[in-house]
């Protein structure tokens, strides 16, 4: 059944069909691809029978198919092309790697000649790609069939057909690009150990007889790709790679020198007296070194072995013994005539000595290192700015820098310690070069070296800590400088330098403050003890003026952090007791400055307060706040500082409740800070508010008043003083989100008090809200939001939320007659599935339900459109009435509002116009 079923399909896939007698060269394109599209599924599904069938079988079948698909490669329409190679590519990962030589031989015979090496090229790589290749999957067939196509397409025929046809812009899209590296790196992924001759062997090949430089390029990229794909192969340990390298290395141990023949040594003599031969015209062409590029295997070498240390495969702990024989190589390359292999030796011998343990070969040529290194400083470091020998430059920089940093047995000279501190003095403000700069002189500093040029070098490192333009140069400065104040004898100059860093936190600019900033608080953290109570006074005073007359928030953020972790540091009571006389009498200053300073100490510091201070503090802190509370319509330069004198003098007293209790007499001046004009006061008046409130008992608060709080005196007058003034807050138009919410938590709580309250069916007065008017009135902002306002959800939510949460904490029996009233905005915005707060008043309507019943909440909903009905038809009635009673005055508000729709028609038929226009 099988071979019936491939038999059809074939006789299918291989039958022309009849195209247009007369066609445009368009028209043979789109036939051509419709052909291809059509023949393609039929060919994969052909493959997918051919694998069931036996071996003989498959091996007769399947050549015709694979034939087919190849020869379509050779079609001059790039979309033929791109069906065929897709087509292609399933097949091969249908059949596996097996039959991926095979596939090769097949397209090696089809695309021979002209373009279709190109397209043969392109196809490779689009293979290697998508099939999925496991380690040793690549037998030694298909690796040669792989390396002579990626061979040409490097150094071949379809390299310079390449180089002819850069220019044309109408070339193959095959052609644009070299696909030989990627597929070599592939290839070197999945490749087993006894295959690395056979890929490496072609390559040397290329390398050692090249002479063009584009083609020097191209290998150059392709050793990259191989160093890529052989860190990639999991057969290829760590062993075989040094072992691999190592016999690179001495295979071409030469690194620039010619070696003659005897036979070509000795000159031939000449007679005198005969008359030389006319030379010719074309010349005697050079002789080209066989070594010439044995530099760039080198490289390849090299760049693997840096790799493997870097990515700490490679390490002196577990591979010494490998590693050993590398020394000598190294020493070699230092002195090869490529910039670009002493650079990779030096970047070797620098990872080597970052390993844990170092090599007694590699302490043996130490000297040998830095004078190479100061060779290259002293005869480059001016002159270069890019190139492969800046990156020789940065490499002994490096290697330096570890020298110093790592191996302590070995010291510099003073005069090569001053050469270096000369090079870091150029360097430090070169932007190119500030990074190694930076490295070099910490390693100098690590070596607590005294000299007289440190000084003057540490002082300008110091000015570029504040005045970099960078944060990379600013945060190097600091922790250098920072060095260099805890590890270095300085004296009487420690003073000095805090006093000037202290100063330095007036600096114009907000990064130089920050900078400043944060190495007086890593400088702080690490001083000594008796060093910090020393010089304690001087940087409280500093930090504290830059905490009330600093502009950016962040630096007073900053600046009240390193106020905390001072005085936490400071365990002496004297100290910490003048900070607190300082505290208090800045607060009895006349100064709203001094206030205001005093007021932000004691917020930073209240965690170091003991009962009794804080007590004192407190009492005059309430004193402050009652006198600034009431606004008196004053404007002056200081309203502002007024303002911040009373918020954070509310939020300091929260913050001092937990060590000492806050007296009565501040939450009587609730009501003024809760009206007061700035919006964060009256917030902070709100969170008061909820403080209090939080401190008794809704449930019997109104029952059982307290005897002596701020309810202990005509409870009730209190309570309804509070519901009004929360119900005056949430009625303002530039209301706070966060102002709402604390508004709600504190009506949730009130109305909750009212409805627990068993006198308050029978309470009665002029202005009194009961429970039923507070419900009204909330119900009533949530309606008139909804119906001027409809793009603000500001109130309408915060009302939803308080209905949940009025919900959740009072109990159904005393809720039932208000339900009606709490369902009724939750009801609206529900019907509304278009409304901005949707999500939301399903979420409430789905608690509502959970909590009271489908029965309960029907029947509430039902009372509440019968109440909106009724409310509805006396409106009508009434208007009814009105216009008979009222004649005149209802025939102008009728023609009122007939003017208002038309005008609402006429911008309505604007915008649909508008859209309309652009839509064209």
């Amino acid at each position: 059944w099988y071979q019936r079923r491939v038999r059809g399909m074939q006789e299918f896939l291989t039958r022309k069909t009849s195209a247009p007698v007369e066609r445009t060269k368009k028209m043979s394109i789109s036939y051509e691809e419709d052909q291809v599209a059509v023949q393609a599924p039929i060919a994969i599904s052909i493959v997918n029978l051919i694998t069931r069938l036996p071996e003989g079988e498959k091996q007769a079948r399947l050549p015709p198919v694979l034939l087919r698909i190849c020869n379509t490669l050779r079609n001059r329409a790039m979309e033929v092309r791109d069906v065929s190679r897709q087509t292609l590519s399933t097949i091969a990962n249908s059949l596996g790697p097996v039959y991926l030589g095979y596939i090769l031989t097949e397209l090696r015979g089809a695309l021979s000649k002209g373009y279709q090496l190109h397209v043969l090229s392109y196809t490779l790589h689009h293979l290697l790609i998508h099939l999925d290749l496991k380690p040793a999957d690549i037998d030694n067939s298909t690796l040669q069939i792989i390396t002579e196509v990626c061979v040409d397409g490097l150094v071949g025929r379809t390299a310079a057909d390449r180089d002819r046809g850069q220019d044309n812009k109408n070339s193959l899209p095959e052609a644009r690009k070299c696909y030989s590296s990627q597929c070599l790196e592939r290839c070197a992924s999945v490749l087993a150990v006894s295959q690395l001759p056979l890929l490496l062997d072609p390559v040397k090949k290329m390398v050692l007889e090249t002479t063009r430089s584009k083609t020097i390029s191209r290998l150059e990229d392709l050793l990259k790709c191989l160093v890529s794909g052989l860190l990639k192969n999991p057969l290829i340990t760590p062993t075989v790679s040094m072992v691999f390298c190592h016999q690179l290395l001495n295979e071409h141990a030469s690194t620039g020198k010619s070696h003659r023949s005897a036979a070509a040594q000795t000159q031939k003599t000449t007679d005198i007296y005969e008359i030389p031969a006319a030379p010719k015209r074309d010349g005697v062409k050079p002789r080209v070194m066989k070594t010439s590029n044995s530099h760039l295997l080198h490289q390849f070498s090299l760049q693997l072995l840096s790799t493997l240390l870097k990515r700490g495969v490679v390490t002196t702990a577990a591979h010494s013994e490998l590693l050993d024989p590398f020394i000598a190589d190294l020493r070699a390359c230092l002195h090869s005539s490529d910039v670009r292999t002493q650079v990779l030796s030096v970047r070797c011998f620098s990872q080597l000595f970052e390993q844990s343990v170092l090599l007694p070969s590699l302490c043996e040529i130490v000297t040998e290192l830095t004078k190479f290194s100061f060779h290259v400083l002293r005869n480059n470091t001016r002159s270069t700015n890019s190139g492969h020998m800046l990156e020789l430059i940065f490499s002994s920089f490096k290697i330096l820098t570890v020298i110093l940093r790592e191996y302590k047995e070995y010291s510099l000279s003073e005069l090569e310690v001053k050469t270096l501190l000369q090079y870091i003095a150029d360097d430090i403000h070169n932007r190119h070069r500030q990074a190694t700069a930076f490295s070099l002189l910490k390693s100098v500093l690590s070596r607590d070296i005294v000299l007289p040029e440190i000084p003057e070098l540490l002082e300008r490192i110091f000015e570029m800590s504040v005045v970099g333009q960078s944060e990379f140069v600013r945060t190097q400065s600091r922790h250098v400088f920072l060095h260099y104040l805890l590890h270095y004898p300085l004296g009487k100059k420690l003073r000095t330098y805090i006093l000037s860093l202290s100063k330095q936190l007036d600096y114009p600019h907000k990064d130089g403050r920050l900078s400043a900033l944060e190495l007086l608080g890593a400088l702080l953290a690490k001083l000594p003890a008796d060093i910090l109570k020393e010089h304690f006074l001087v940087v409280f005073l500093a930090l504290s003026t830059m905490l009330v007359s600093d502009q950016d928030a962040q630096c007073r953020k900053g600046a009240g952090i390193t106020i905390e972790d001072l005085v936490s540091r400071v365990g002496n009571d004297n100290l910490r007791e003048k900070v607190w006389n300082l505290t208090a009498t800045w607060l009895a200053d006349k100064k709203l400055k001094h206030k205001y300073l005093a007021v932000l100490l004691m917020d930073c510091l209240y965690k170091h307060l003991s009962t009794k201070r804080a007590a004192a503090l407190i009492e005059q802190l309430v004193v402050v706040v009652n006198t600034f509370s009431v606004w008196e319509g004053e404007e002056d330069c200081a309203t502002s500082t007024r303002d911040q004198i009373v918020y954070m003098g509310v939020l300091t007293l929260l913050k001092l409740n937990s060590i000492s209790t806050i007296p009565v007499s501040t939450y009587d001046r609730i009501q003024e800070i809760t009206s007061y004009p700035h919006q964060w006061v009256r917030l902070a008046g709100a969170q008061l508010l909820g403080h209090l409130l939080s401190q008794h008992d809704n449930r019997t608060l109104l029952s059982l008043p307290p005897e002596s709080h701020f309810f202990a005196d005509n409870t009730r007058h209190r309570v309804d003083t509070l519901i009004k003034v929360c119900l005056l807050q949430l009625k303002s138009p530039n209301i706070l989100p966060e102002h709402a919410l604390q508004i709600v938590k504190n009506l949730v709580w009130l109305t909750s008090a009212l409805l627990f309250s068993p006198q308050e069916e029978t309470v009665t007065g002029e202005g009194v809200l009961g429970t039923r008017d507070l419900i009204y009135r909330l119900v009533v902002i949530a309606s008139v939001e909804s119906s001027q306002d409809p793009t603000n959800t500001l109130k309408r939510g915060i009302i939803l939320k308080w209905v949940g949460a009025l919900v959740n904490t009072v109990d159904e029996e005393l809720l039932s007659p208000h339900l009606p009233a709490l369902v009724a905005p939750v009801h609206r915005e529900v019907k509304n599935t278009s409304g901005p707060v949707y999500e939301m008043a399903t979420e409430v309507m789905t608690f509502l339900r959970e909590r009271l019943g489908n029965e309960t909440l029907s029947q509430a909903i039902s009372t509440a459109d019968q109440t909106r009905s009724e409310k509805k038809r006396k409106r009508k009635r009434e208007t009814a009435l009105a216009a008979i009673a009222h004649p005149e005055s209802h025939a102008k508000r009728k023609v009122k509002v007939n003017l208002a729709k038309r005008e609402k028609r006429k911008e309505k038929y604007k915008m649909l116009k508008a859209k309309q226009f652009k839509s064209h």
